[in-house]
């Protein structure tokens, strides 16, 4: 296009120096032949106008469309850099929550893999107080009593964990051939003898009772919880 101007701006010129030496080698020509040539130049000129404005019309049309052209390309760029963004952060917080899930599940894990299914503890069982008192006892249990007043000796048993004081006398008792003489009361077990050593065989306030670690707990021993390394004892008192 820019060519195109060029050119015909040459041509104009030629023109014009064309009929500015006609003009002045002949004086005499008719007033109506100058003026026609003066009209077609100045239609020349004008037709060089127009070619020119639409020349810039055009250049202007092409300019604003390759720049709207290039303003989508730019929006999307922009949308799928966001979106890549927007993606890389919902992966980086499910990674997140993945994470502290599989922490959580190690914690648990840990915690049950160290609690045992098991538990031990000692029992013993002995009426010494009963040699102190052989004028209380009732006639023809001596036999039953023990010379160091050991009915049985401290023995350890392995029970479940959450099992009573009781269910480990049982156990022990089971190991060692003692009998039990239990029953129950409103209170829970109430163990009443061993090996034919009974409540009242020696006196009013004679009976069994038992401790753990050295204290009396305030519940019957079927109601009593034993923990790991416990000693129980049960002891005739008269």
């Amino acid at each position: 296009m820019k060519k195109n101007i060029k050119y015909i701006s040459i041509l104009i010129t030629i023109i014009f120096i064309f009929i500015s030496f006609v003009g002045c080698s002949s004086e005499n020509l008719p007033e109506e032949q100058t003026l026609n040539n003066i009209t077609s130049a100045s239609a020349i000129s004008a037709e060089h106008s127009k070619v020119t404005e639409k020349g810039s019309q055009t250049e202007k049309t092409v300019s604003e469309s390759d720049s709207q052209n290039s303003m989508p390309k730019q929006n999307k760029s922009t949308a799928a850099a966001s979106a890549t963004d927007s993606t890389t952060q919902k992966t980086s917080a499910t990674k997140k929550a993945e994470n502290k899930t599989t922490t959580k599940k190690a914690v648990k894990t840990t915690t049950t893999s160290t609690t045992s299914s098991s538990i031990t503890c000692s029992i013993e069982i002995e009426c010494k107080k009963v040699l102190n008192n052989m004028d209380n006892l009732k006639a023809g249990h001596e036999e039953f009593v023990p010379a160091d007043g050991i009915i049985m000796s401290t023995r350890t048993v392995t029970i479940d964990n959450g099992d009573t004081a009781y269910d480990a006398l049982k156990a022990a008792c089971s190991k060692s051939g003692v009998t039990i003489n239990a029953q129950n009361s409103v209170y829970g077990i109430y163990v009443k003898g061993f090996n034919n050593i009974d409540e009242f065989d020696c006196g009013k306030q004679s009976g069994w009772v038992y401790t753990v670690n050295g204290s009396s707990p305030p519940k019957s021993c079927d109601k009593y919880t034993v923990s790991q390394g416990d000693s129980i004892i049960f002891s005739y008192v008269c």
